[in-house]
């Protein structure tokens, strides 16, 4: 210690007396502490050691770690867009379940369909197509209606009787054979699994007088029997028809306002005295859904279809719904309506024909000269395609 306070001693008086020659000293010791520093700055303050040999890797599988790998998202490439297809068409059951949701935008699809005959209960196959680069909706099966999916539900006991009947209001008719006809003059009425057996009467069921309303009709047969006497199986008016099988009637049914027609299998109409053969036959509506039906009508036959707008008057055509049908027959299948020069066109607002297929079982064109006829805007068509046939799955285009 006593040396280093001498050294002091001097440099003090040094720099006391020779500042310059002090200041020199400062500035190489300045300069050399930077340097120093800049050293260790770089060589991350470590003193540099000889390198060592790594170790070996164990052999075999080697331990977990204790921290779980980074997991990215991955990106999949989206599937291309659906076109249009459909999977098969089976026969119909007779339990509703059978029916297909009621959505409204099925593509076009393929199905192949035996010509329609009293009891027969074809079999509706589909082959996948690709008609559109349209999106489509997921593809579903279809099950159209046949004698199998129709009419009384299998097992079900009826009592026989004969005459014409009467319903008033509220009155429930089920389970029952009937040869005669049925009169409804009452709202609320119900008939549920019954065959009738036309007697000569004009309509096995009218319900189209006195402007009742709720009338229900479900599973029931109507043989017309082939009488030329008769008009239609069914006339009515604010009714709703599901799961009803008519034949031999001149007309399957005749609707008036406010009609819903589903689930239900029209076929085998009679031609009588040069017959005017109609499926379904409107002369004029406020509200009518033709739904999920089968209706195959002969070669002599009108139409599958037809709206009568030239014999509306004014209550005209409105608010109607073809959709999701199998089709065929007649001169065309389908009337839609407006036919641009021959109909008014303050008659007709709001007429959709859509996602319907049409069979080539009676005509190889549908209808004997086309599938459609009077289908001018503001008539909406789309989605409609061939059942079966050269172009089956094919889109209708005109």
């Amino acid at each position: 210690m006593p040396r280093v306070g001498r050294h002091l001693a001097r440099i003090v008086a040094v720099a006391r007396y020779r500042p310059a020659f002090f200041w020199l000293v400062a500035g190489i010791v300045v300069v050399g502490l930077t340097g120093l520093s800049l050293a260790l700055t770089l060589t991350g303050g470590e003193t540099p050691t000889t390198p060592q040999t790594p170790l070996a890797a164990p052999s075999g599988p080697s331990a977990p770690s204790s921290t779980p790998a980074p997991s990215f998202p991955t990106t999949t490439a989206p599937a291309p867009a659906p076109t249009s297809s459909h999977p098969a068409v089976t026969a119909a059951t007779h339990s509703p379940s059978t029916r297909p949701p009621a959505s409204s935008s099925r593509p076009p699809a393929a199905h192949s369909t035996s010509p329609a005959k009293t009891g027969s209960t074809p079999v509706h196959t589909v082959k996948p197509h690709q008609a559109s680069s349209t999106p489509a909706a997921p593809p579903r099966p279809l099950v159209w209606p046949t004698a199998a999916s129709t009419g009384v539900v299998p097992g079900t006991k009826l009592k026989p009787s004969s005459g014409n009947l009467t319903l008033k209001r509220g009155a429930v008719l089920k389970n029952r054979e009937l040869t005669g006809c049925i009169t409804v003059q009452g709202s609320n009425v119900t008939i549920t699994n019954v065959l009738i057996h036309n007697n000569g009467c004009t309509w096995p069921i009218r319900a189209n007088q006195g402007g009742f309303s709720n009338l229900t009709i479900s599973h029931v047969e109507i043989d017309g029997r082939g009488q030329a006497s008769n008009d239609a199986g069914i006339a009515c008016g604010n009714c709703t028809i599901s799961y009803a099988n008519i034949h031999g009637t001149i007309d399957g049914i005749k609707a008036d306002d406010n009609v819903t027609v589903r689930d239900s299998y029209i076929h085998d109409l009679p031609h009588a005295n040069e017959s005017h053969n109609d499926g379904i036959q409107t002369l004029g509506t406020t509200r009518l859904t033709i739904e999920h039906n089968t209706i195959v009508v002969g070669q002599q036959a009108n139409s599958a279809i037809i709206l009568s707008t030239g014999s509306s008057g004014s209550t005209g055509m409105r608010n109607v719904a073809i959709r999701d049908n199998l089709l065929g027959g007649g001169v065309y299948s389908v009337f839609a309506g407006y036919a641009r020069g021959t109909d008014q066109l303050g008659r007709v607002s709001n007429i959709s024909v859509v996602n319907n297929a049409f069979t080539t079982s009676t005509w190889s064109r549908g209808g004997r000269y086309g599938p459609l006829t009077s289908d001018d805007p503001p008539v909406v068509i789309a989605g409609n395609f061939w059942a079966d046939g050269p172009n089956a799955s094919k889109a209708i285009t005109s």
